[in-house]
Protein backbone atom coordinates (compact mmCIF):
# COMPACT_ATOMS: atom_id res chain seq x y z
CA UNK A 1 0.00 0.00 0.00
CA UNK A 2 1.29 3.27 -1.11
CA UNK A 3 2.09 6.05 1.36
CA UNK A 4 -0.74 8.21 2.51
CA UNK A 5 -1.10 12.46 1.72
CA UNK A 6 -3.23 14.56 0.75
CA UNK A 7 -1.86 16.28 -3.13
CA UNK A 8 0.92 18.47 -3.57
CA UNK A 9 0.98 21.13 -1.05
CA UNK A 10 -1.37 19.62 1.52
CA UNK A 11 -0.36 18.27 5.08
CA UNK A 12 -2.85 16.01 6.72
CA UNK A 13 -4.08 17.32 10.34
CA UNK A 14 -3.80 14.51 13.07
CA UNK A 15 -7.32 13.28 12.82
CA UNK A 16 -7.26 13.45 9.09
CA UNK A 17 -4.48 11.09 9.60
CA UNK A 18 -6.40 8.83 11.83
CA UNK A 19 -9.52 9.12 9.02
CA UNK A 20 -7.25 8.06 6.34
CA UNK A 21 -5.50 5.01 8.18
CA UNK A 22 -9.19 3.76 9.70
CA UNK A 23 -10.28 3.39 6.28
CA UNK A 24 -7.55 2.18 4.16
CA UNK A 25 -6.87 -0.53 7.48
CA UNK A 26 -10.73 -1.87 7.20
CA UNK A 27 -10.61 -1.66 2.91
CA UNK A 28 -11.78 -5.27 1.73
CA UNK A 29 -14.09 -6.74 -0.66
CA UNK A 30 -17.72 -6.40 0.12
CA UNK A 31 -16.60 -3.91 3.71
CA UNK A 32 -18.64 -0.86 3.81
CA UNK A 33 -16.54 1.48 6.13
CA UNK A 34 -18.10 4.85 7.24
CA UNK A 35 -16.34 7.71 8.33
CA UNK A 36 -18.37 10.55 10.08
CA UNK A 37 -16.51 13.90 10.47
CA UNK A 38 -18.21 17.30 10.79
CA UNK A 39 -19.02 19.88 8.12
CA UNK A 40 -15.04 21.98 7.53
CA UNK A 41 -13.21 19.14 8.49
CA UNK A 42 -11.99 18.66 4.96
CA UNK A 43 -13.30 15.31 3.69
CA UNK A 44 -12.24 16.24 0.59
CA UNK A 45 -8.60 16.24 1.36
CA UNK A 46 -9.17 12.48 3.51
CA UNK A 47 -10.44 11.37 0.14
CA UNK A 48 -8.03 12.74 -1.70
CA UNK A 49 -4.93 10.88 0.58
CA UNK A 50 -7.43 7.70 0.41
CA UNK A 51 -6.87 7.88 -2.77
CA UNK A 52 -2.94 8.17 -2.38
CA UNK A 53 -3.11 5.16 -0.58
CA UNK A 54 -4.87 2.93 -3.00
CA UNK A 55 -2.47 2.95 -5.86
CA UNK A 56 -3.09 0.48 -8.60
CA UNK A 57 -6.81 -0.07 -7.80
CA UNK A 58 -9.44 1.29 -9.52
CA UNK A 59 -11.95 3.69 -7.75
CA UNK A 60 -15.01 5.21 -7.99
CA UNK A 61 -16.12 8.68 -6.40
CA UNK A 62 -19.41 9.46 -6.27
CA UNK A 63 -20.99 12.56 -5.10
CA UNK A 64 -24.40 14.40 -4.89
CA UNK A 65 -23.86 17.84 -6.60
CA UNK A 66 -21.94 19.25 -9.31
CA UNK A 67 -19.97 21.50 -6.94
CA UNK A 68 -18.70 19.07 -4.50
CA UNK A 69 -17.52 17.19 -7.67
CA UNK A 70 -15.71 20.12 -9.11
CA UNK A 71 -13.91 20.34 -5.34
CA UNK A 72 -13.27 16.44 -4.78
CA UNK A 73 -11.70 16.31 -8.29
CA UNK A 74 -9.91 19.31 -8.03
CA UNK A 75 -7.88 17.79 -5.07
CA UNK A 76 -7.41 14.67 -7.10
CA UNK A 77 -5.91 16.34 -10.46
CA UNK A 78 -2.52 14.91 -9.95
CA UNK A 79 -4.30 11.05 -10.34
CA UNK A 80 -5.63 11.83 -13.53
CA UNK A 81 -9.28 11.93 -13.14
CA UNK A 82 -12.43 11.19 -15.79
CA UNK A 83 -15.42 12.80 -15.26
CA UNK A 84 -18.08 13.17 -17.55
CA UNK A 85 -20.04 15.15 -14.88
CA UNK A 86 -17.35 18.38 -15.86
CA UNK A 87 -17.18 17.99 -19.14
CA UNK A 88 -13.46 17.00 -19.11
CA UNK A 89 -10.73 14.80 -18.22
CA UNK A 90 -8.60 16.89 -15.43
CA UNK A 91 -5.48 14.09 -15.72
CA UNK A 92 -3.36 11.92 -17.54
CA UNK A 93 -5.41 8.44 -16.80
CA UNK A 94 -8.34 7.23 -16.08
CA UNK A 95 -7.86 4.76 -13.08
CA UNK A 96 -10.37 7.29 -10.77
CA UNK A 97 -13.99 7.85 -12.12
CA UNK A 98 -15.55 10.64 -9.98
CA UNK A 99 -19.24 11.82 -10.85
CA UNK A 100 -22.41 12.19 -9.48
CA UNK A 101 -25.01 9.85 -9.04
CA UNK A 102 -27.19 11.25 -11.26
CA UNK A 103 -24.51 10.60 -13.50
CA UNK A 104 -23.48 7.49 -12.46
CA UNK A 105 -26.78 5.48 -12.27
CA UNK A 106 -27.14 5.57 -15.92
CA UNK A 107 -23.91 4.88 -17.16
CA UNK A 108 -24.47 1.29 -18.25
CA UNK A 109 -20.66 0.41 -18.95
CA UNK A 110 -17.62 1.12 -16.40
CA UNK A 111 -14.84 -0.57 -15.10
CA UNK A 112 -15.23 -2.41 -12.02
CA UNK A 113 -13.92 -0.04 -9.19
CA UNK A 114 -12.00 -2.40 -6.06
CA UNK A 115 -13.26 1.31 -4.31
CA UNK A 116 -16.58 2.85 -4.10
CA UNK A 117 -15.96 6.08 -2.07
CA UNK A 118 -19.61 8.08 -1.79
CA UNK A 119 -19.31 11.77 -0.23
CA UNK A 120 -22.44 12.61 1.86
CA UNK A 121 -23.43 8.68 2.18
CA UNK A 122 -26.41 9.70 4.18
CA UNK A 123 -28.06 10.56 1.19
CA UNK A 124 -27.73 7.07 -0.05
CA UNK A 125 -31.10 5.48 0.18
CA UNK A 126 -31.78 1.74 1.33
CA UNK A 127 -33.25 1.24 -2.01
CA UNK A 128 -33.82 2.82 -5.93
CA UNK A 129 -30.98 3.16 -8.55
CA UNK A 130 -28.90 4.50 -5.76
CA UNK A 131 -28.63 1.12 -4.11
CA UNK A 132 -28.87 -0.46 -7.21
CA UNK A 133 -25.74 1.04 -8.91
CA UNK A 134 -23.78 -0.61 -5.71
CA UNK A 135 -25.41 -3.97 -6.18
CA UNK A 136 -23.64 -4.26 -9.68
CA UNK A 137 -20.60 -4.19 -7.70
CA UNK A 138 -21.08 -6.43 -4.91
CA UNK A 139 -16.84 -7.17 -4.45
CA UNK A 140 -15.97 -3.46 -4.42
CA UNK A 141 -15.34 -1.93 -0.71
CA UNK A 142 -17.35 0.80 -0.30
CA UNK A 143 -15.97 4.10 2.05
CA UNK A 144 -19.01 6.74 2.68
CA UNK A 145 -17.85 9.86 4.35
CA UNK A 146 -20.34 12.06 6.42
CA UNK A 147 -21.19 15.07 8.87
CA UNK A 148 -24.64 13.85 9.60
CA UNK A 149 -24.58 9.90 9.64
CA UNK A 150 -28.72 10.15 10.04
CA UNK A 151 -31.53 9.14 7.60
CA UNK A 152 -35.32 9.66 8.38
CA UNK A 153 -34.24 10.18 12.54
CA UNK A 154 -31.95 6.99 12.45
CA UNK A 155 -28.27 6.29 12.58
CA UNK A 156 -27.99 4.88 8.59
CA UNK A 157 -26.61 1.92 10.03
CA UNK A 158 -30.12 0.67 10.18
CA UNK A 159 -31.33 2.30 7.19
CA UNK A 160 -29.91 -0.42 4.52
CA UNK A 161 -26.76 -0.67 4.10
CA UNK A 162 -24.63 -2.10 6.89
CA UNK A 163 -22.25 0.48 7.61
CA UNK A 164 -19.43 -0.26 9.79
CA UNK A 165 -18.11 2.57 12.02
CA UNK A 166 -14.42 3.29 10.85
CA UNK A 167 -13.70 6.41 12.47
CA UNK A 168 -15.50 9.43 14.06
CA UNK A 169 -14.30 12.70 15.29
CA UNK A 170 -16.57 14.83 17.40
CA UNK A 171 -17.41 18.30 16.84
CA UNK A 172 -16.23 19.39 20.10
CA UNK A 173 -13.07 18.29 19.72
CA UNK A 174 -12.69 20.12 15.90
CA UNK A 175 -14.12 23.25 17.96
CA UNK A 176 -11.59 22.75 20.92
CA UNK A 177 -8.72 21.97 18.36
CA UNK A 178 -9.61 25.74 16.61
CA UNK A 179 -10.46 23.83 13.66
CA UNK A 180 -13.94 25.19 13.88
CA UNK A 181 -15.55 27.85 15.33
CA UNK A 182 -18.42 27.43 18.00
CA UNK A 183 -22.02 27.68 17.50
CA UNK A 184 -24.24 29.95 19.54
CA UNK A 185 -27.82 29.95 19.52
CA UNK A 186 -29.36 33.10 19.65
CA UNK A 187 -32.50 34.23 21.15
CA UNK A 188 -35.14 37.31 20.05
CA UNK A 189 -36.98 37.25 23.22
CA UNK A 190 -40.42 36.01 23.06
CA UNK A 191 -42.39 36.26 20.17
CA UNK A 192 -45.88 34.88 18.59
CA UNK A 193 -45.75 31.24 17.97
CA UNK A 194 -47.39 29.94 15.26
CA UNK A 195 -48.33 25.98 16.22
CA UNK A 196 -48.03 23.39 13.25
CA UNK A 197 -51.74 22.60 12.82
CA UNK A 198 -52.78 26.41 12.13
CA UNK A 199 -53.14 28.13 9.00
CA UNK A 200 -50.64 31.04 8.29
CA UNK A 201 -49.02 33.12 5.61
CA UNK A 202 -45.28 32.16 5.77
CA UNK A 203 -45.29 36.34 4.31
CA UNK A 204 -46.95 37.02 7.50
CA UNK A 205 -44.86 35.49 9.60
CA UNK A 206 -41.92 36.74 7.75
CA UNK A 207 -42.51 40.38 7.76
CA UNK A 208 -42.51 40.27 11.59
CA UNK A 209 -39.17 38.41 11.75
CA UNK A 210 -37.38 40.53 8.99
CA UNK A 211 -36.71 43.52 11.74
CA UNK A 212 -35.55 41.49 14.54
CA UNK A 213 -33.57 39.48 12.09
CA UNK A 214 -31.53 42.57 10.53
CA UNK A 215 -31.34 44.98 13.56
CA UNK A 216 -29.95 41.78 15.56
CA UNK A 217 -27.49 40.75 12.87
CA UNK A 218 -26.62 44.40 12.66
CA UNK A 219 -25.98 44.93 16.26
CA UNK A 220 -23.76 41.62 16.62
CA UNK A 221 -21.56 43.15 14.05
CA UNK A 222 -22.45 40.02 11.78
CA UNK A 223 -21.46 40.81 8.21
CA UNK A 224 -22.29 37.60 6.29
CA UNK A 225 -25.40 35.83 6.78
CA UNK A 226 -26.92 32.82 5.02
CA UNK A 227 -30.17 32.35 5.54
CA UNK A 228 -32.72 28.87 5.09
CA UNK A 229 -36.18 29.28 3.40
CA UNK A 230 -39.02 27.13 2.74
CA UNK A 231 -38.88 27.23 -0.60
CA UNK A 232 -38.08 29.41 -3.37
CA UNK A 233 -41.11 31.90 -3.11
CA UNK A 234 -40.54 32.52 0.40
CA UNK A 235 -36.84 33.15 -0.70
CA UNK A 236 -37.71 35.89 -2.79
CA UNK A 237 -40.22 37.57 -0.30
CA UNK A 238 -37.60 37.25 2.15
CA UNK A 239 -34.71 39.34 0.00
CA UNK A 240 -37.54 41.71 -0.86
CA UNK A 241 -38.26 42.43 3.09
CA UNK A 242 -34.49 42.62 4.55
CA UNK A 243 -33.64 45.02 0.82
CA UNK A 244 -37.43 47.31 2.30
CA UNK A 245 -35.21 47.15 5.61
CA UNK A 246 -32.80 48.52 3.78
CA UNK A 247 -29.89 46.22 3.07
CA UNK A 248 -28.12 46.52 0.39
CA UNK A 249 -26.25 43.28 -0.59
CA UNK A 250 -29.11 40.88 -0.68
CA UNK A 251 -28.57 37.65 -2.71
CA UNK A 252 -30.80 34.85 -3.65
CA UNK A 253 -29.83 31.21 -4.69
CA UNK A 254 -32.30 28.87 -5.96
CA UNK A 255 -32.79 25.66 -7.93
CA UNK A 256 -34.26 27.44 -10.91
CA UNK A 257 -31.34 29.27 -11.42
CA UNK A 258 -28.69 28.57 -14.40
CA UNK A 259 -24.98 27.32 -12.58
CA UNK A 260 -24.03 30.78 -13.47
CA UNK A 261 -25.75 32.73 -12.14
CA UNK A 262 -25.44 30.55 -8.63
CA UNK A 263 -22.08 31.17 -9.01
CA UNK A 264 -22.13 35.23 -9.83
CA UNK A 265 -24.96 35.57 -6.55
CA UNK A 266 -22.41 33.73 -4.36
CA UNK A 267 -19.21 35.92 -5.34
CA UNK A 268 -21.04 38.52 -5.04
CA UNK A 269 -22.44 37.20 -1.39
CA UNK A 270 -18.61 37.27 -0.58
CA UNK A 271 -17.05 40.24 -1.91
CA UNK A 272 -19.58 42.68 -0.77
CA UNK A 273 -17.84 45.30 0.95
CA UNK A 274 -20.26 45.63 4.04
CA UNK A 275 -22.86 43.22 5.63
CA UNK A 276 -24.19 41.08 2.85
CA UNK A 277 -27.18 38.26 2.87
CA UNK A 278 -27.45 35.03 0.90
CA UNK A 279 -30.87 33.29 0.80
CA UNK A 280 -32.00 30.30 -0.68
CA UNK A 281 -34.26 27.20 0.11
CA UNK A 282 -31.86 23.94 0.49
CA UNK A 283 -29.01 24.53 -2.36
CA UNK A 284 -26.36 25.83 0.28
CA UNK A 285 -26.64 23.07 3.15
CA UNK A 286 -24.54 20.49 1.10
CA UNK A 287 -21.23 20.89 -0.30
CA UNK A 288 -20.46 24.43 -0.60
CA UNK A 289 -17.14 25.88 0.99
CA UNK A 290 -17.92 29.76 1.91
CA UNK A 291 -15.64 29.99 5.19
CA UNK A 292 -16.81 33.65 5.59
CA UNK A 293 -20.28 32.69 6.52
CA UNK A 294 -20.62 34.06 10.60
CA UNK A 295 -24.05 34.13 11.00
CA UNK A 296 -27.11 31.31 9.93
CA UNK A 297 -30.55 32.35 9.89
CA UNK A 298 -33.55 29.30 9.62
CA UNK A 299 -36.97 30.84 8.71
CA UNK A 300 -38.32 27.36 8.16
CA UNK A 301 -39.30 24.15 10.11
CA UNK A 302 -36.65 21.67 9.75
CA UNK A 303 -37.93 17.82 10.21
CA UNK A 304 -34.59 16.45 8.97
CA UNK A 305 -31.86 16.35 12.13
CA UNK A 306 -29.56 15.94 8.72
CA UNK A 307 -30.37 18.71 6.93
CA UNK A 308 -30.17 21.18 10.49
CA UNK A 309 -26.85 20.08 11.06
CA UNK A 310 -25.45 20.81 7.46
CA UNK A 311 -27.55 24.13 7.68
CA UNK A 312 -25.99 25.09 11.14
CA UNK A 313 -22.46 23.58 9.79
CA UNK A 314 -21.97 25.89 6.93
CA UNK A 315 -20.92 29.05 9.49
CA UNK A 316 -18.76 27.00 11.50
CA UNK A 317 -15.39 26.86 8.85
CA UNK A 318 -12.24 28.83 10.05
CA UNK A 319 -11.92 32.36 8.94
CA UNK A 320 -9.96 35.46 9.23
CA UNK A 321 -11.04 37.39 12.45
CA UNK A 322 -14.21 34.74 12.92
CA UNK A 323 -14.79 33.54 16.79
CA UNK A 324 -17.66 32.37 16.58
CA UNK A 325 -21.03 31.29 14.28
CA UNK A 326 -24.26 32.94 15.62
CA UNK A 327 -27.09 30.88 14.63
CA UNK A 328 -31.12 32.66 14.69
CA UNK A 329 -33.59 29.53 14.43
CA UNK A 330 -36.97 30.58 14.04
CA UNK A 331 -38.10 27.44 13.08
CA UNK A 332 -38.59 24.00 15.45
CA UNK A 333 -35.17 21.89 14.59
CA UNK A 334 -32.93 22.82 17.41
CA UNK A 335 -35.73 22.64 20.05
CA UNK A 336 -36.82 19.24 18.32
CA UNK A 337 -34.06 17.71 18.46
CA UNK A 338 -31.51 19.17 21.15
CA UNK A 339 -27.73 19.44 20.93
CA UNK A 340 -26.21 19.13 17.39
CA UNK A 341 -23.60 16.95 18.92
CA UNK A 342 -25.78 14.45 20.64
CA UNK A 343 -29.26 14.74 18.85
CA UNK A 344 -32.54 12.77 20.30
CA UNK A 345 -32.95 10.81 17.56
CA UNK A 346 -36.60 10.30 17.98
CA UNK A 347 -37.41 13.69 17.45
CA UNK A 348 -40.06 13.32 14.73
CA UNK A 349 -43.30 14.92 16.99
CA UNK A 350 -45.27 12.18 16.01
CA UNK A 351 -42.98 9.09 16.71
CA UNK A 352 -43.14 8.24 13.06
CA UNK A 353 -42.12 9.76 9.56
CA UNK A 354 -44.89 12.24 8.10
CA UNK A 355 -46.86 11.00 5.66
CA UNK A 356 -46.00 10.54 1.63
CA UNK A 357 -49.89 11.29 0.69
CA UNK A 358 -52.83 13.08 1.47
CA UNK A 359 -56.48 13.28 0.57
CA UNK A 360 -58.09 15.83 -1.26
CA UNK A 361 -60.83 17.38 0.97
CA UNK A 362 -63.07 18.35 -2.24
CA UNK A 363 -62.42 15.10 -4.64
CA UNK A 364 -61.00 12.56 -2.59
CA UNK A 365 -58.09 11.80 -5.08
CA UNK A 366 -55.06 10.71 -3.04
CA UNK A 367 -52.20 13.43 -3.77
CA UNK A 368 -48.37 13.36 -3.01
CA UNK A 369 -48.37 15.60 0.77
CA UNK A 370 -46.36 18.27 -1.66
CA UNK A 371 -49.08 18.85 -3.19
CA UNK A 372 -50.67 22.64 -2.94
CA UNK A 373 -53.10 22.00 -5.25
CA UNK A 374 -55.36 19.52 -6.99
CA UNK A 375 -54.69 18.57 -10.38
CA UNK A 376 -58.08 16.84 -10.96
CA UNK A 377 -60.74 19.42 -9.36
CA UNK A 378 -58.35 22.19 -8.73
CA UNK A 379 -58.72 22.60 -4.78
CA UNK A 380 -56.08 24.30 -3.08
CA UNK A 381 -54.37 23.75 -0.02
CA UNK A 382 -53.41 25.99 2.45
CA UNK A 383 -50.11 25.80 4.11
CA UNK A 384 -49.59 24.92 7.71
CA UNK A 385 -46.50 27.40 9.03
CA UNK A 386 -44.38 26.07 11.48
CA UNK A 387 -42.17 29.04 12.55
CA UNK A 388 -42.21 31.89 15.08
CA UNK A 389 -41.24 35.52 14.84
CA UNK A 390 -38.54 35.14 17.77
CA UNK A 391 -35.46 33.24 17.68
CA UNK A 392 -35.62 30.10 20.37
CA UNK A 393 -32.29 30.71 21.29
CA UNK A 394 -31.95 26.59 21.95
CA UNK A 395 -28.55 25.53 22.96
CA UNK A 396 -26.87 23.48 20.64
CA UNK A 397 -23.60 22.40 21.94
CA UNK A 398 -23.42 19.32 25.04
CA UNK A 399 -20.33 20.53 25.95
CA UNK A 400 -21.59 24.10 27.09
CA UNK A 401 -23.95 23.58 29.08
CA UNK A 402 -24.68 20.92 32.40
CA UNK A 403 -27.02 19.63 34.26
CA UNK A 404 -27.00 21.10 37.54
CA UNK A 405 -29.48 20.23 40.59
CA UNK A 406 -31.18 23.05 42.40
CA UNK A 407 -30.30 23.93 46.21
CA UNK A 408 -32.43 27.09 47.97
CA UNK A 409 -33.39 29.91 47.02
CA UNK A 410 -33.61 33.57 48.46
CA UNK A 411 -35.43 36.09 47.36
CA UNK A 412 -34.56 39.49 48.14
CA UNK A 413 -35.25 43.39 46.77
CA UNK A 414 -32.49 45.72 45.95
CA UNK A 415 -32.21 49.20 46.17
CA UNK A 416 -34.13 50.13 42.82
CA UNK A 417 -37.04 48.17 44.30
CA UNK A 418 -36.14 44.82 41.84
CA UNK A 419 -37.12 41.73 43.17
CA UNK A 420 -34.02 39.04 43.01
CA UNK A 421 -33.73 35.87 43.43
CA UNK A 422 -30.63 33.85 43.75
CA UNK A 423 -30.98 30.35 43.50
CA UNK A 424 -28.24 27.92 44.81
CA UNK A 425 -27.22 24.99 42.06
CA UNK A 426 -24.68 22.00 42.47
CA UNK A 427 -22.85 20.96 39.79
CA UNK A 428 -20.53 17.92 40.34
CA UNK A 429 -20.16 18.95 43.92
CA UNK A 430 -19.52 22.70 43.08
CA UNK A 431 -21.69 25.12 44.06
CA UNK A 432 -22.91 27.42 41.73
CA UNK A 433 -25.03 30.96 41.87
CA UNK A 434 -28.10 31.67 39.65
CA UNK A 435 -29.28 35.12 39.64
CA UNK A 436 -32.58 36.26 37.73
CA UNK A 437 -34.66 39.56 38.41
CA UNK A 438 -38.55 39.83 38.62
CA UNK A 439 -40.96 42.64 38.19
CA UNK A 440 -43.27 41.78 41.32
CA UNK A 441 -42.82 39.85 44.50
CA UNK A 442 -45.25 37.67 43.04
CA UNK A 443 -43.34 36.87 40.26
CA UNK A 444 -40.02 36.56 42.41
CA UNK A 445 -41.62 33.73 44.27
CA UNK A 446 -43.02 32.09 41.31
CA UNK A 447 -39.62 31.84 39.70
CA UNK A 448 -38.24 29.83 42.92
CA UNK A 449 -37.73 26.32 42.07
CA UNK A 450 -38.28 23.42 44.42
CA UNK A 451 -34.83 21.90 45.92
CA UNK A 452 -33.57 18.59 43.96
CA UNK A 453 -34.99 18.99 40.68
CA UNK A 454 -32.58 19.25 37.91
CA UNK A 455 -32.11 22.24 35.02
CA UNK A 456 -29.63 23.09 32.20
CA UNK A 457 -27.54 25.21 33.05
CA UNK A 458 -24.30 26.99 31.02
CA UNK A 459 -21.47 28.15 32.97
CA UNK A 460 -20.29 32.03 32.74
CA UNK A 461 -17.74 33.45 34.87
CA UNK A 462 -16.59 32.29 38.06
CA UNK A 463 -19.24 30.82 40.04
CA UNK A 464 -22.20 32.18 38.21
CA UNK A 465 -24.25 30.28 35.46
CA UNK A 466 -27.08 31.04 33.42
CA UNK A 467 -30.65 28.73 33.49
CA UNK A 468 -31.47 27.57 30.25
CA UNK A 469 -35.20 28.57 29.06
CA UNK A 470 -34.89 25.09 27.07
CA UNK A 471 -34.21 21.66 29.09
CA UNK A 472 -32.32 19.10 26.84
CA UNK A 473 -33.44 16.60 29.85
CA UNK A 474 -36.65 17.00 31.70
CA UNK A 475 -36.27 18.35 34.84
CA UNK A 476 -36.61 15.47 37.57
Amino acid sequence: MADCHAGPGLKLRDYQQEAVAAAASRIAPGANVLLVMPTGSGKSIVISAIVDCLDGRQILIITPRKRLLLQTCTRLRHHGVLSAGLGNDLGHGHRVVAGTYQTMVRRSEMAAPDVIIIDECHLVPPDGSYAELLRRFPRAAVVGLTATPFRAQRHIRYCGIDWQQGFEVPMVDLIDQGVLVRPISMSTGKGFSMPEDETASLEEVTTRIAPGLRASVASERRSRCVVFCADIAHAVFTAGQLRAQGEASVHVVHSKQRGDVQEAEIQAFQSAAGRSWLINVNLISVGVDIPCIDAVAILRNVSSLALLIQMIGRGLRIFDGKADCLVWDYGNGTRRFGFIDDPRLDANEAGTAPPSQKTCPTCSALLLALARSCPRCGHEFSRSVSLNDAASGSPLLSADYRVATYGGARVTRDARGIWIVQHELIDDGVRLVSTTSARSEADARMAVRPAGTSVLVRRLAGRQVKICCTHRHPPS
